[in-house]
């Protein structure tokens, strides 16, 4: 598969997205997480390490399972309606009249009613724009989502279609528009990618809530992924296998070194355990740029939140990364970051660790009353020779130090779902998201260590770039029936393509026709007291959450 040469990937893209936003990576420590398997866990544990520490973080992930919205946490938590829409706005402020499109996008904005639109849209996104209802509008789509928007839910303003695979727009919101900005601009930005406008978005929003760490994961590669234009100095590389081949080479070397080009120069990368083969592309390259390699070789002895061992080494690369900002952020703070919303008027709130240091504990008290750190106000300044000293023993304070309470109960953290999730019921459901044989082997050795008892079926779908074969092959290793179904998605393989596969490894092959007949039927052949296991994609994963749900 090749896409379109103005489609591919560009890093300029991003960097102008960056320069026209003011550059707000530069208000926050970028910390960028790239490999095949284990970077949404192990940004996951980070951000919970760091929250629990009381550090501002942010978390970009992808992909998302039910919402966009997953895909920009603020310390733990998806970001809100009302600020989702407020970024949108800022965005069409300053992108102004385009059509923003990823690759297979099928938009369709009438002439009579495109004017001055814009609309961005994800993979295999059907957006169509009423004609009366084009004028100042901005439609984001999330993918796969099938958005046919109401007139009335369009006129001057922007709307947001939330969930995927709506037959109409569903969870929208309308915000004001704004001016359209220069033209010229416009005809450079004019094939930004879904992508791209997710990235920036969880760039702007980690600005603007003040976080001090913003945690971003790569999506695909390294070299050419947006993520990469943020030039993060904090790198951690999860473990490197095939997966993408089509787009990132036929090897292990090759993906590595596309993987660890997001090391640069001066950077620090924590990685996790990698093949002989990934390991000489990652040393090769940190030699050339002059970078400093942290290597993790021994699981964390926490009890994790999340099951299985691999999430042990991905808690502990977590805590390696952890202690490595600790030790690469600024022991005494800048006045701005005494400022952060969650900080209150004392000198107390320097250290949101609660591990006061000598020098903090002697003028606690005397500088609890005074005005806000974030005015200099007349009270402040009669004490501003006095406080000037105490600030320089704050020196001796590291002021990043990360408790052993907070890394415990940062790996303790298990909200992130479809990771080998677990829904009680009659029957048992494992929603977990492998969708690479290397992941599917974690998966199948996780499912061995907890020694289910009862019958076991596997409802399992793909997308068209993943080797599918050697996943089954590895399942068929565990499973001796299948339950096979399509993605939502032009993306996924068909039914029919799926059951020529998997009659070479499977005794028993069922095809369905969606994700609810195929729950349906696992329900059916396991009983009460059995165990329906989904996994394949996260496209899967995210449609059995909403119909289970229901």
């Amino acid at each position: 598969m090749r896409l379109p040469a103005e489609r591919r990937w560009k890093l300029e893209r991003m960097r102008r997205l960056l320069d026209l936003f003011d550059h707000p990576q530069k208000s926050f420590l970028p910390v960028l997480i790239a490999g095949t398997k284990g970077k949404g866990s192990t940004g996951f544990f980070l951000q919970s390490i760091l929250n629990a520490a009381d550090i501002p973080a942010g978390f970009y992930s992808s992909p998302h399972l039910e919402t966009p919205r997953e895909r920009i946490r603020i310390q733990g938590k998806i970001i809100s309606k009302p600020l989702w829409v407020h970024l949108l706005t800022q965005i069409r402020r300053k992108l102004g009249k385009s059509v923003i499109a990823s690759p297979d996008t099928n938009v369709s904005v009438p002439q009579s009613g495109g004017k001055e639109t814009a609309v961005i849209a994800s993979p295999d996104t059907n957006v169509s724009v009423p004609q009366s209802g084009g004028k100042e509008t901005a439609v984001i789509a999330s993918p796969d989502a099938n958005a046919s928007v109401p007139q009335s839910d369009v006129k001057g303003g922007v709307v947001i279609a939330g969930e995927a695979k709506q037959s109409q727009v569903r969870d929208c919101f309308v915000a004001k528009n704004a001016p359209r900005n220069d033209e010229l601009i416009m005809k450079l930005l004019e094939h930004v990618t879904y992508f791209e406008i997710m990235t920036l978005m969880a760039a702007l929003t980690f600005k603007e809530q003040g976080m001090r760490i913003g945690i971003f994961e790569a999506g695909m590669g390294g070299r050419l992924d947006a993520t990469n234009a943020l030039r993060a100095k904090i790198i951690v590389l999860t473990p490197i296998g095939l997966d993408h081949q089509e787009f990132l080479g036929n090897t292990v070397a090759a993906i590595a070194s596309e993987k660890a080009a997001v090391i640069h120069a001066g950077a620090d990368a924590i990685l996790a355990p990698q093949s002989p083969q990934a390991m000489r592309v990652i040393r090769a390259r940190a030699k050339q740029m002059n970078a400093r390699l942290w290597p993790v070789t021994q699981t964390t002895r926490f009890k994790t939140g999340l099951l299985g061992d691999h999430q042990r080494w991905n808690a502990a690369v977590a805590i390696k990364a952890a202690e490595i900002l600790s030790s690469r952020l600024p022991r005494r703070p800048p006045l701005k970051y005494w400022r952060t919303p969650r900080n209150d008027a004392s000198l107390r709130a320097l250290t949101p660790m609660r591990q006061y240091c000598k020098a903090t504990l002697k003028v606690a008290s005397s500088l609890r009353a005074l005005t806000p750190m974030r005015q200099y106000c007349k009270a402040t300044l009669k004490v501003a020779s006095s406080l000037r000293a105490k600030r320089s023993n704050l020196k001796q304070c590291n002021y990043f130090t990360i408790p052993l309470q907070a890394i415990r109960k940062g790996v303790a953290a298990n909200d992130w779902p479809g990771r080998f999730e677990i829904l009680r019921g009659k029957p048992n459901v494992i929603l977990d998201g492998a969708h690479n044989p290397v992941a599917i082997k974690v998966l199948i050795q996780t499912l061995r260590a907890q020694r289910l008892q009862g019958p076991v079926v596997l409802i399992f779908g793909v997308t068209r770039d993943k080797d599918s074969e050697l996943m089954l092959k590895e399942l068929s290793g565990y499973f001796n029936q299948i339950i096979l179904t399509a993605l939502s998605t032009s993306r996924g393989k068909t039914v029919p393509e799926l059951l020529s596969e998997a009659r070479r490894f499977f005794p028993m092959q069922i095809p369905s026709t969606g994700v609810s007949e195929a729950l349906t039927l696992g329900r059916s052949l396991t009983g009460a007291h059995g165990w329906v296991v989904v996994t394949g994609s996260f496209y899967l994963i995210g449609a059995a959450r909403q119909y289970l749900k229901q």
